[in-house]
Formats: C-alpha cells, structure tokens, sequence
C-alpha cells in the first residue's frame, strides 16, 4: 500500500526480507492504535485498521488476538476460539489468549479444554498472579476445592502481600470442612489489612457457622468500625444478643438491619420476632 511505498527511496535496492520487516513494523503499529481508534473514531474505523494490518502482515499474531477478543465480546464463539487458535500459533504466544480461551470453554462446559488451556498459561507464564488465580478459580468453581486450596496456598505464598488471597483460601477451606485452616487463613488477611472490612465479615459469618457467637460479635464490631451502616454486622449483632437473652440490644440491631435492607428476605426471622414481641 502507499503507506509503505513512502519508505522507499528511488533507485535504492529493497530485499524482499526488508520490505517484509517494513510492513511487519506498520501492521503492528496498525494493531497497537486500536483500541484508540476505537474510542475516537468508532468502530468501522477501527475494524479497517484492523483489516489494514492483517492484509501488511498475514502473520502478525496480534490481529488474530484482536479480532478474537471483540468476536468474544460479541458473543461469537467459534470465531473467537478460532482466532485466539490462530494467535497462539504465532509466536510470541500470548497468556491472555490462553486466559480467554479457557474462558470461552468453560462457558461451553468442556472443563477439561478449560483446564488444560489454564494449565499451559501457568507454563507459559509460572510467575504471573493472574495464572494461578485462573487456575485456583477455576477449580473452585468446578467444586474441586482439594485442587484449589494448593493453588491457593501457592499464592499465598509467593505473594503473601494480597489479602484477599487468604480469603479465598479461607473460604475454599471452609468447603473443605477444615475450619482451622480457614480462621487461620482469614487471621492471616487481618495481618496484611487490620481494617479490611469484608474479611471482618468473612470471619464474623464462619464464627456464626461454627456457634463461636462472641468471636462473632467481635468480630461484628470491627466490622461496623470500618462500615456502621452495614446491615449484615447488625443482623448477626442482633442474633448474637438474642441468643445471649438480652432482647433491648437484640431489637437495636435488628431494627436498623432492616432500615437499611428493607428488601433483604433473609431477615424476615427478624421482623417476625419483632412483630411477636410487639415491637413495630
């Protein structure tokens, strides 16, 4: 096209590699303007840039990321999972792409396709945090929790700095039915972020699970510390003091649960206890 034949001096002799470098550097500066394109220009100036660059290099991976990432953001399946194929036929093979198609296969419910694209992410990539929590997801989801914990601990371990890392490890021993491993690992989150109110909630549901009911109200009240208005924290605040017999507290609590989750269903126990005891 004339964009490369302005590269050209007259008279200068041009190996056919050189010509092909050329046109490999424009359809890649094609593919890096896009998403900018996209945004000034919309769409159809965007998909032309995108056939410019496929037509200057045929082999430029990054089209076929590209083409593949909007065909799924459009729902087009096959054409997706064919050109995230193509792309990672090309070197440099890309992460992302292995990410997205695992995506596209568990949504088609081939797991083990999912699985085995999650894995050669990791391979490629073993030192990102993203492919082990694709993969730790990804088994939890799928009810394998034994799978999961390990990635999770593998996490945990190689960066212990994410809070909410522990969390998930946390839950996923709950499932497991260790609820050691899990206050242990939610403790562990508390370390990193003191103040981190969904691990406060984290901790406060899985001490109602485990009848702990005064770790769970403190934990309750370091949760309304960081969030006062959260109805969850009142809701068990008013169960603990209802099991502890002291109905003014109990009433307190349940009355601003519902004030702030007029809507929530499972507080209906409240309302009824309420109402029984006269209070409206």
């Amino acid at each position: 096209g004339p964009e490369i034949e302005i590269w050209r001096i007259p008279g200068a002799s041009v190996t056919e590699r050189d010509s092909h470098s050329v046109r490999e550097l424009f359809s890649r500066a094609y593919t890096r303007g896009i998403t900018e394109t996209l945004q000034r220009r919309g769409a159809q100036e965007a998909i032309d840039l995108l056939l410019r660059a496929g037509r200057l290099d045929p082999k430029n991976p990054e089209v076929y990321f590209i083409t593949g990432y909007f065909a799924q953001r459009a729902k087009n399946t096959a054409k997706a999972i064919e050109n995230y194929s193509k792309h990672l036929a090309l070197p440099p093979m890309s992460v992302a792409a292995y990410n997205n198609l695992a995506t596209l296969y568990e949504g088609m419910g081939e797991t083990d396709r999912a699985e085995a694209r999650l894995l050669d992410q990791l391979h490629l990539a073993p030192w990102k945090r993203s492919a082990l929590l694709a993969l730790a997801g990804f088994y939890r989801r799928q009810g394998e929790f034994a799978k999961a914990a390990q990635f999770y601990l593998v996490l945990t371990t190689r960066f212990s700095g994410y809070a909410e890392d522990h969390e998930r490890l946390g839950l996923t021993y709950e499932e497991l039915t260790q609820p050691a491993a899990a206050e242990s690992a939610y403790l562990q989150a508390l370390e990193i972020d003191p103040n981190r109110a969904r691990t406060h909630l984290l901790l406060a549901r899985f001490y109602h699970s485990q009848g702990r009911i005064a770790d769970m109200m403190k934990a309750c009240h370091a949760l309304l510390d960081s969030d006062s208005n959260h109805p969850e924290a009142h809701q068990l605040l008013a169960y603990g003091f209802r099991h502890m017999g002291q109905r003014q507290p109990a009433a307190h609590h349940a009355r601003i649960a519902i004030a702030l989750a007029p809507g929530d269903s499972t507080l209906a126990p409240l309302r009824n206890w309420l109402q029984a005891s006269g209070d409206r």
